[in-house]
């Protein structure tokens, strides 16, 4: 088949044995010496979008995500798209649980107590939550944990002058 004719010049018509099509000019520029003044109306067909980017009123702080970034010590000029996704999952997920931007950092505190070697990321965090309800971390050194071996080698020693059985020859 032999391909479409051209367009006919703007404003021209042409006739086929089926259709009459008219081709309408541009839109003129706005008139006035500024390259202002009114913008014409929408023509038939053409979608005014003027409206289109209305500015939605701003979001007011999440204070659970502030708090929760506030811990692991992450500041929003430093989040990569993909790594926002991954928050903003583990924030749902502590929301989802009624987390409270006051809990998160006895939470986070019971974390680092439970988990010293290991980062503390949303994501960690959200994970281990109900495993850091409660605060009940042994001391790890130190005169506390000094005074725990003490008290505890005092009791069996006390059992033993009792006349309890030793346990621990039974082990050697």
């Amino acid at each position: 088949p032999p391909p479409p004719p051209p367009p006919p010049p703007a404003g021209e018509s042409t006739e086929t044995e089926t259709e009459t099509e008219t081709v309408k000019p541009p839109p003129s520029p706005p008139s006035g010496a500024d390259g202002g003044g009114e913008t014409p109306p929408a023509s038939a067909g053409q979608r005014d979008t003027s409206t289109d980017l209305v500015a939605s009123p701003p979001r007011g702080r999440d204070r659970l995500w502030d708090a929760v970034m506030d811990v692991c010590g992450i500041t929003d000029a430093d989040i990569t798209p993909s790594a926002r996704g991954g928050y903003g999952r583990a924030v749902a997920g502590l929301r989802r649980v009624g987390a409270s931007p006051t809990e998160v950092s006895s939470r986070a505190a019971a974390y680092r107590a439970k988990f010293p070697q290991a980062a503390l990321t949303p994501s960690a965090l959200a994970k281990h939550w109900a495993l850091c309800a409660e605060v009940s971390p042994a001391p790890r050194s130190g005169p506390d944990r000094q005074a725990g071996i003490r008290a505890a080698l005092t009791a069996i020693a006390a059992e033993q002058a009792n006349g309890s059985p030793d346990y621990l020859a039974e082990l050697s």
